[in-house]
């Protein structure tokens, strides 16, 4: 039975191809801000083993983890968009930038606009492909923090780690940089073990853990809302709710109001309370705004979905980057048992509230429990 290796080009940490017993199988090439080269650009093909669409290899450029879908990439603290060449978030509390070098203080730019020389694992510091020689004891020290740092964060196998293999010239690049790290790599028997001092483990068992972190973390929600809505119409009307949205990305709380126009079955005349879950939620003020909704209800008990959109003049262009919520409903509607309506409403900006330990729950102290209990699970994911 055999097993793929992966090697990187030594030098920024970027996957360059995967072998197997049969040798190659899988090249990437990256432009300098790492928007890949697949087949058919300059001479790639599919047969020499250049991608001509998105595979399932998601350790890309210098290491960090590529959304295949999004073809974002994960740089532990925000995302970055390679056909752009810049961050998509600025630098968290501009921690990256150095008072002597103006090149740093643009929030957004990548290592300075430096790809070639420079790499930024965290996502908020610029590093060089080099490093000092701190000694055996230094060389122990690094290894094992950036073992944990991989483990638990994202990216590649960093340097310190890496196996020693030679990359082999790319069919299109010609020669790529050699892997140097210190621990070795026993590719012959096709398990790959990395191996520091005291630590052994494998690429194989590292790769099923941090995909297994990354779908667990999808399902931990990035916000929640409590709130009533009201909807006054028999086949169309008028509908609005009163929330309160806590964040698990930031720990805030805020007050919302929304307004808008409905479609279908109503009953007359409804009211509600809610209760949601929320994705994609960076900050509260993303949660403001046009939303295309859905609501259905059978007796007192139903459930809603509401999507960020174009609002009244785009309501089917959902922006499926922008905030997203669905949840229960409990409450009673005019006339018939059931209803089922579609609407369109506008959400004001927010009302600060204070944050998730300061301020009350509806639901009492089991509520605020339940917040921090996912604001923390929110943190380590993020």
């Amino acid at each position: 039975m055999h097993r793929d290796v992966l090697c990187d080009d030594g030098h920024l940490g970027s996957t360059r191809l995967l072998t197997n017993a049969g040798g190659v199988f899988a090249w990437y090439d990256y432009e300098p801000f790492g928007q890949e080269i697949g087949a058919p650009f300059d001479g790639r093909t599919v047969p020499m083993g250049y991608a001509s669409a998105p595979d399932e290899m998601d350790l890309k450029f210098t290491g960090q983890i590529r959304d295949s879908e999004t073809m974002l990439d994960w740089f532990n603290v925000r995302y970055y968009p390679s056909w752009q060449g810049r961050f998509q978030g600025p630098d968290p509390g501009n921690a990256g930038a150095d008072p002597s070098n103006p090149q740093s203080w643009n929030g957004y730019a990548y290592v300075a606009n430096n790809p070639l020389s420079y790499t930024d694992p965290s996502g908020m510091f610029t590093e060089s492909d080099g490093g000092g020689d701190n000694g055996v004891a230094g060389a122990i020290a690094t290894g094992v923090v950036d073992l944990f740092e991989w483990l638990f964060g994202g990216g590649g196998p960093p340097p310190s780690i890496a196996p020693s293999l030679a990359t082999p010239s790319s069919p299109i690049m010609g020669p790529t940089f050699s892997v140097t790290g210190w621990g070795t790599a026993d590719s012959g028997s096709g398990i790959a073990p990395y191996i520091i001092p005291g630590l052994i483990f494998t690429a194989e068992a590292t790769a099923l853990l941090k995909r297994a972190g990354k779908a667990a973390c999808r399902l931990v929600p990035e916000g929640s809302t409590l709130g009533v809505s009201g909807a006054i119409g028999i086949v169309g009307g008028q509908a609005g709710t009163l929330e309160v949205i806590t964040n698990y990305n930031t720990g805030e709380v805020s007050g919302f109001a929304s307004g808008g126009l409905q479609v279908g079955f109503n009953g007359g005349l409804s009211g509600n309370v809610m209760a949601g879950l929320i994705r994609n939620l960076p900050s509260n003020s993303s949660y403001s705004g046009p939303f295309t909704n859905g609501a259905a209800s059978l007796g007192p008990f139903g459930g809603f979905v509401g999507l960020s959109s174009g609002g009244f003049s785009r309501p089917l262009n959902i922006d499926p980057h922008g905030a997203q919520v669905a949840g229960a409903t409990l409450g009673k509607s005019g006339f018939g048992i059931a209803s089922a309506t579609a609407s369109v409403t506008i959400y004001t900006k927010p009302r600060h509230l204070g944050n998730i330990w300061t301020t009350p729950s509806a639901l009492g102290p089991a509520g605020m429990i339940a917040n921090s209990a996912l604001y923390g699970l929110r943190q380590l994911c993020n």
